[in-house]
């Protein structure tokens, strides 16, 4: 039995929080940086941070107290929702487009033998949008909205966001296939600067990564497959001396039309 996608969404942000939980140390402090004075960690109940003398923190370090990677229970609770919520609704806004998509034109091209079947799409990219977004909420909770690492992972979701309407809806498989490089870059980056503020936030990008090498894969392999697919539609008229004339029509399809003024011909996909 296929479950609707509100389901999906509802498990995850529900599950998603207690499982992270689950992998973290219970004693309930983290270090997030280190300044002169002291450093900053995370306090129990606090629900933010709390500036605690370095001598403190060793001493607590030394009962077991804190360690990177940890996190407090109450940082794992609601302000996580809105994160992965939000992911997960900007991706399904694209859905529209795909459905058409696959209804229509997309069943109709060739595609390599390792293309997943269209319903595993739906449940994948549900987990891969709510892990970014619990991702994103736990370097947010470190270093707040306006920080390096959460602009630059907005940045990476709008590109994100804008594949399905090259692909899909405009039908461009090539460039869509050369936004997936930027999107690969781009999430790099923001590994990059996850990795320092939280492990676990980058940790939870992996696996979107992986899955996001094997669609670059696939959509260059469809476009190889599919070299007619996406052309511009390009129209030649050869006038004649009285403003008659022959004309050639090649459609967004690859097929190509003559007109010699007296009917149509019918030229297949115009490749020889």
């Amino acid at each position: 039995m296929k479950l609707p996608p509100v389901c999906w969404v509802w498990a995850l942000v529900w599950a998603l929080p207690g499982a992270a939980e689950g992998l973290l140390p219970r004693h309930g402090l983290r270090k997030v940086w280190r300044e002169p004075q002291g450093e900053v960690v995370w306090a129990p109940g606090s629900g933010g941070v709390t500036r605690v003398p370095a001598p403190e923190v060793v001493a607590l370090r030394r009962r077991g107290g804190a360690a990177l990677g940890a996190l407090p229970t109450s940082v794992l609770a609601s302000p996580a929702v809105p994160w992965v919520l939000g992911c997960v609704l900007s991706g399904v806004a694209g859905t529209p487009i795909v459905v058409r998509a696959t209804k229509s034109w997309y069943r109709e091209i060739r595609k390599p033998w390792f293309t997943p079947p269209d319903w595993v799409f739906a449940p994948v990219w549900t987990v891969l949008y709510a892990m970014m977004g619990f991702s994103a909420h736990l370097v947010a909770a470190s270093r707040g909205m306006s920080s390096l690492p959460v602009l630059a992972f907005l940045a990476h979701l709008a590109l994100n966001l804008s594949w399905a309407p090259v692909f899909f809806g405009l039908q461009r498989l090539r460039p869509a296939a050369f936004l997936n490089i930027g999107l690969l870059s781009t999430l790099f980056g923001v590994m990059a600067l996850f990795f320092p503020v939280n492990r676990l936030a980058a940790a939870l990008l992996v696996p979107y990564a992986a899955w996001l090498l094997f669609a670059t894969v696939l959509n260059f392999e469809i476009a190889r497959l599919n070299p007619e697919r996406g052309r511009k539609r390009v129209a030649l008229v050869i006038g004649g001396g009285d403003g008659g004339g022959s004309g050639v029509v090649t459609r967004d399809d690859g097929t190509t039309t003559m007109d010699d003024g007296n009917g149509r011909f019918d030229c297949g996909d115009g490749r020889g």
